[in-house]
Order: C-alpha cells, then structure tokens, then sequence
C-alpha cells in the first residue's frame, strides 16, 4: 500500500469485527475506515471500537464512494478527529492527510 511504502505499518481488515478486534488489540495511531461495509456501517464500527474502556482516541479516515449529505457524526458518538474522503481516492491527497492526522511521524 502507499502507507506502507510511507513507512507506516498497517494493520488490514476485511470486515467490521475483524476492524474492532484490531483496533482494540493493536490500538494504531490512526484508522481508515470505508463507511459503507456489509452487515454494520463504518461509523457504528467506529463508535462500538471508542465505546470500549481504556481504548484511546486515535483519528479516523472515512472513505466511501458514496457520501450521504447527513453523515455528520456528532462529538459525543465520535470524540476524534476525523475527516470524509470520497473514493476513488487521489493518493497523495490521502497521504498529506494522512501525514497531518499523525504529524508527520510514521507509525
């Protein structure tokens, strides 16, 4: 991946339970999330994942093809910082924020 070739470690999932096992037991400094997923929404996957104790607040990347105009998370379901890219993705905009949401530092 691009990330990876960035020098950051990624952790992958295919689907929203394997996204919370791993976001809870590897605890990264950063999530990227599609939003729209089979079976629960990257959103309520993201609010299950924060909802647990002891996790930390990492920032999260939403990424779909289709953006809702009404998906606004509000600061209580989602206490992050967080930001909507709509796919397909322009790489080097991703990496630029994804180098902002981690201030530069690879993981």
């Amino acid at each position: 991946s691009s990330l990876e070739a960035e020098g950051y470690k990624v952790f992958w999932a295919t689907d929203a339970p394997t996204g919370q096992s791993l976001a809870w037991e590897k605890q990264p400094d950063l999530i990227v999330s599609d939003v729209v997923m089979p079976g629960i929404d990257g959103l309520a996957m993201i609010e299950t994942i924060f909802k647990r104790p002891g996790i930390k607040k990492m920032p999260v990347i939403f990424v779909s093809a289709q953006i809702a105009e009404d998906f606004q998370p509000d600061q209580k379901s989602l206490p992050v910082r967080f930001a909507l890219l709509k796919k397909p993705l322009f790489l080097p905009q991703f990496n630029l924020l994804v180098r902002k949401f981690l201030a530069g530092s690879p993981a």
